[in-house]
């Protein structure tokens, strides 16, 4: 997935988008933008796997059933669960960091799963058929050890 944006521009857009469509104003400070970032950064990096095809799918590919990618997210839940066990084994900065790593993994996931429904929903409403499902080959070790640690094929 391409982008004309900038990083940071990018967050800036998508925090905005999200304060314009909030009930509540959210707070637009360098923090939150940063946040956003992180996460725009994550999704990018999914989508590159992907083109690159160091992974057949991620969560914003339509044709995935939602219960695969549900299974993607409690499974980024799982390790949010597991750096926290770390940070309380020996509260170190290094563990704060993955743990921080790791909830930008389970927004970037649950992002492009909504990605994917805003799409269906577009499509959907356009008059054009629910895309069809097809049968995903499962992820190998090797591109399973991408997803979860950040590592490049």
């Amino acid at each position: 997935m391409k982008t004309h944006l900038g990083k940071t521009a990018a967050a800036t857009h998508l925090a905005a988008k999200m304060m314009k469509n909030a009930q509540r104003p959210v707070c637009n400070s360098p923090l939150i933008v940063n946040v956003f970032e992180r996460i725009a950064k994550e999704r990018h990096r999914q989508n590159t796997l992907v083109a690159e095809g160091k992974l057949p799918w991620n969560c914003c590919t339509l044709s995935v059933d939602p219960n695969r990618k549900l299974r993607v997210l409690v499974e980024e839940v799982g390790e949010v669960a597991e750096a926290i066990d770390r940070l309380e084994a020996g509260d170190c900065w290094l563990n704060r960091t993955h743990l921080q790593d790791e909830l930008v993994h389970v927004a970037a996931v649950a992002v492009a799963w909504l990605e994917a429904l805003e799409l269906q929903s577009k499509n959907l409403s356009g008059g054009n058929r629910k895309p069809e499902k097809r049968k995903l080959p499962p992820l190998t070790e090797e591109q399973i050890d991408t997803v979860l640690h950040g590592r490049s094929l």
